[in-house]
């Protein structure tokens, strides 16, 4: 009797013993969810402060009834263009890309395709590889559209590029679509730039490394791509440069290349 009676008070105090543990464990859990989260915002909040542009920013750059918009279709409409198109990671300069090749019978070129190892691991061909493959891009006959500059490859491009397009958005813009598009890819399990790479959750919100987390990466860049093609602009002598600053603007001036396209 007596062993009977220990054995149910030991069962209930394990019961006992295991729903505090769970109700610290669940308690610990929620506490790391919310100093999570609220680490995230604060980090957003710095951010938007640090990449901040004056309102009337988005009204300097090009207007999509601008001369050199209209020569950007006119060289589009060409024999052979040669077209770069750069931005910030969240920008649309991949999809804008795809689309100008789509409608202009251009080679198309994704710079994180030529860069990117297949294997996955998030591992980058030699300097080496990446020229030859740009290269390759750039011998098509019927033209081409690069969606980026890789540094390996200023040299060659400076001289051989008719068009720039520079998706140049605010940050709040290009914030909100890089999150959307990672957890989007999060969810999917999207393989990557025809490698086995894929994003994870605990990679984008590593936001602190911008070598792990691509939110992290478009923060720590956003200038700096500004000022990189700035720089490589003033490398291209005769080149038509267009710098989009609104989204709507790059919609209409496609709109317009379509319509003379067909």
């Amino acid at each position: 009797a007596f062993s009977k009676v220990r054995m149910r008070f030991t069962v209930r105090e394990m019961a006992h013993q295991w729903m505090e543990w769970m109700e610290w464990t669940g308690m610990g859990i929620t506490l790391s969810v919310f100093t999570m989260i609220a680490g995230l915002g604060a980090w957003i909040v710095v951010m938007l402060w640090r990449n901040h542009r004056p309102a009337q920013d988005a009204n300097m750059g090009t207007q999509p009834s601008d001369p050199d918009a209209a020569a950007a279709i006119a060289a589009l409409r060409g024999a052979r263009p040669r077209v770069v198109v750069t931005g910030v990671s969240g920008s649309g300069k991949t999809t804008l890309s795809r689309r100008l090749a789509d409608v202009c019978d251009l080679k198309f070129g994704s710079v994180d395709q030529i860069q990117f190892v297949e294997s996955g691991g998030w591992k980058t061909h030699s300097s080496e590889v990446k020229l030859a493959r740009c290269r390759e891009v750039m011998q098509h006959s019927t033209g081409w559209v690069l969606d980026s500059v890789m540094r390996c490859a200023e040299q060659d491009l400076a001289g051989n590029v008719d068009v720039v397009i520079h998706l140049d958005y605010s940050y709040p813009a290009v914030l909100w679509r890089l999150i959307q598009r990672s957890f989007w890819r999060v969810y999917t399990k999207e393989k990557l730039f025809g490698t086995q790479n894929t994003e994870t959750a605990c990679n984008v919100l590593q936001v602190w490394d911008p070598d792990v987390s691509i939110l992290g990466w478009q923060a720590y860049q956003y200038q700096r791509y500004r000022d990189r093609c700035k720089a490589f602009v003033h490398s291209c002598p005769g080149v038509i440069f267009v710098d989009f600053r609104q989204p709507e603007h790059t919609d209409i001036w496609f709109e317009e290349l379509t319509r003379t396209k067909l």
